[in-house]
């Protein structure tokens, strides 16, 4: 509470679920307002932090949320607020997740994901209708070009850039030959300044 009262133009905070859980009476009570919050969490409380969080969110204490997680709870698109989302780092992901992430996309314009797994088609259906998502793949050459027949069939399916690490980039231009397709984009993960809120 003193550090937000000795400094009224912070806009940007960065904390993790635990100092969040702790100081939640804090955070109801205090004429907070952030552009942008960032939470790292840590797999604990969530129902009672998504909650908090939309009722902060709703009287204005902060516009725009970051989250970082290692895994994606089933019922995350029900209780967080999906309106501020804009920034979503998942560190392990599994196909069987993709049904979890498609409402989260309403808003986001940073989604990085570490995938583990194969079924790289489910993901390209799971993207309908989104435009600009960030994509964190772990390795080998990617088939762009079997993603990008499966984003024609969607309708209102927009163009999806990829970023990945350097060796992945390389092993796929080896591959294919072919990095720009109508609805996939592939790029270095170097290239775009991420700006994270956490190393995770």
């Amino acid at each position: 509470m003193t550090f937000f009262k000795q400094n009224p133009n912070v806009r940007s905070f960065a904390t993790n679920s635990a100092f969040l859980t702790a100081n939640l009476d804090l955070f109801r009570t205090t004429d907070i307002r952030l552009d942008k919050l960032a939470i790292r969490f840590d797999g604990n409380h969530f129902l009672e932090i998504c909650e908090t969080l939309k009722s902060l969110h709703e009287r204005g204490a902060f516009q725009r949320l970051h989250w970082y997680t290692k895994s994606l709870p089933s019922q995350v698109a029900q209780v967080i607020p999906l309106n501020a989302l804009k920034k979503l780092m998942v560190n392990f992901w599994s196909a069987r997740e993709c049904t979890n992430l498609s409402p989260l996309l309403i808003n986001i314009t940073e989604l990085s994901i570490r995938y583990n797994g194969s079924n790289m088609e489910t993901a390209a259906r799971n993207l309908v209708g989104h435009g600009f998502q960030i994509w964190n793949w772990t390795k080998g050459a990617l088939d762009l070009a079997a993603w990008n027949k499966e984003r024609e069939k969607l309708a209102g399916a927009r163009k999806v850039t990829i970023y990945v690490d350097e060796d992945i980039y390389l092993a796929t231009k080896w591959a294919t030959n072919e990095t720009d397709y109508d609805l996939i984009e592939l790029k270095r993960g170097n290239s775009y300044d991420w700006d994270d809120d956490f190393i995770y």
